[in-house]
C-alpha cells in the first residue's frame, strides 16, 4: 500500500502520482479508492493500493498543486498482511535461491518453449538452382551462408494443413529478355501454401516481401536473406521486405519464420520483470529526479 504521510505545504499538498513502469506487464497494477483517480494521492492520508503478483518497478512522481508550489512530499509503502517468507507455515525455502541471471534464462526458456508451442508451424519450400525443390521448418536456413545457391521460388506451407493465420508473400525477379534491358519485376501477391516465383525460366529472385494480416497483430515475421555478394540481411515485423543493396543481387540464402510478438521481446520484457527481488518492494520505488518525495517502507509486521 502506498500511503501519503506528510506535506510540506499541508494547506497546498502536492499531488503524488504512482504508476507501474511498464503498465502493460501482467500481474502488476494500482488500484485506487473509489472515487479518487486512478494512480493519485491528492492530499495527506490518502492511500492506494499496489497489487504486485510479479516482480516489477513502481514509479512516483510529485506535481506542485501550482506553479512555483511545494513538491516535498513523504509516502509510505506498507505491506498489507504478513511477509510470505516469514509466515510460519511458508514452506522450507531452498538452500541456494536462483540468481536473478540464472531466473532471467529460466524465464527467457519458459517463453521461448511457449511460443514455440503458440505459434503457427510453416515450412519453407524453396525451388533452388542444381537442387530442386528444398522443403525446411521455419526458422532454417534454405541454401544460406553454409551453402549458398540460387533460389528460383518460394512457397511458405503450413504444416498442419491449415494455419491460424493469413500470410502473404510475393517476389521480386530480375528478366534480362526484355527489349529495354533488365527490369526488376514484382509478381503480384499470394496466399500461403501458394508457389511465388517463376517457372520454367530459370530465373534467379532478387528480393522477396512478406506481410500478415492486420487481424493478427499478435504475430511477428522473422525472415533473413543472404544475397550475392552481401551481407546476411534480418527484418522483423508483420511485414517485411528483404533486399540485396542494389535490388539486383540473386537470392543465395533464405529463412522465414512466425512467432507471436511478444516472444521476439520476451528478453527484454524479463528483464524488466527481474529489476526487483521481491514484489513492489521499496528497491523498486523510482522518485523522478527533480522530485523531493520521501519513500519510507515500513516493518512487514506493520
Amino acid at each position: 500500500m502506498a500511503d501519503y504521510a506528510q506535506a510540506a505545504d499541508a494547506s497546498a499538498p502536492p499531488t503524488v502520482v504512482v504508476k507501474a513502469e511498464d503498465p502493460s506487464l501482467p500481474g502488476i497494477s494500482v488500484v485506487s479508492c473509489p472515487g479518487r483517480p486512478l494512480g493519485q494521492l491528492r492530499q495527506v492520508k490518502d492511500c492506494l493500493v499496489i497489487y504486485a503478483a510479479v516482480p516489477a518497478a513502481v514509479t512516483i512522481t510529485v506535481h506542485p498543486r501550482y506553479e512555483g508550489g511545494s513538491v516535498e512530499a513523504t509516502v509510505e509503502i506498507k505491506r498489507l498482511g504478513p511477509d510470505p517468507l516469514e509466515a510460519q507455515d511458508a514452506p522450507d525455502l531452498p538452500a541456494e535461491l536462483p540468481s536473478l541471471p540464472r531466473l532471467r534464462a529460466q524465464a527467457v526458456g519458459e517463453a521461448r518453449r511457449e511460443s514455440q508451442h503458440a505459434a503457427p508451424a510453416l515450412k519453407l519450400l524453396c525451388h533452388v538452382a542444381g537442387r530442386g525443390d528444398v522443403t525446411v521448418a521455419g526458422g532454417q536456413w534454405v541454401a544460406g551462408p553454409e551453402s549458398p545457391a540460387r533460389i528460383e521460388g518460394v512457397a511458405l506451407i503450413p504444416e498442419d494443413g491449415g494455419s491460424r493465420i493469413r500470410v502473404r508473400y510475393r517476389v521480386r525477379y530480375e528478366d534480362k529478355k526484355l527489349r529495354d534491358g533488365a527490369k526488376n519485376l514484382n509478381r503480384d501477391f499470394v496466399s500461403l501454401g501458394e508457389y511465388a516465383g517463376t517457372k520454367r525460366r530459370a530465373l534467379a529472385l532478387v528480393g522477396i516481401e512478406i506481410e500478415i494480416d492486420e487481424p493478427y497483430a499478435d504475430y511477428e515475421i522473422t525472415a533473413r536473406a543472404l544475397f550475392l555478394g552481401s551481407q546476411v540481411v534480418e527484418k522483423v515485423g508483420s511485414s517485411v521486405q528483404l533486399l540485396g543493396p542494389t535490388g539486383r543481387e540473386p537470392l543465395i540464402g533464405l529463412s522465414v519464420a512466425v512467432t507471436p510478438a511478444w516472444a521476439a521481446r520476451a528478453n527484454g520484457s524479463h528483464q524488466g520483470l527481474m529489476k526487483s527481488s521481491s514484489p513492489a518492494d521499496d528497491r523498486s520505488i523510482r522518485p523522478v529526479q527533480g522530485s523531493r518525495v520521501k519513500v519510507f517502507r515500513s516493518s512487514p509486521t506493520v
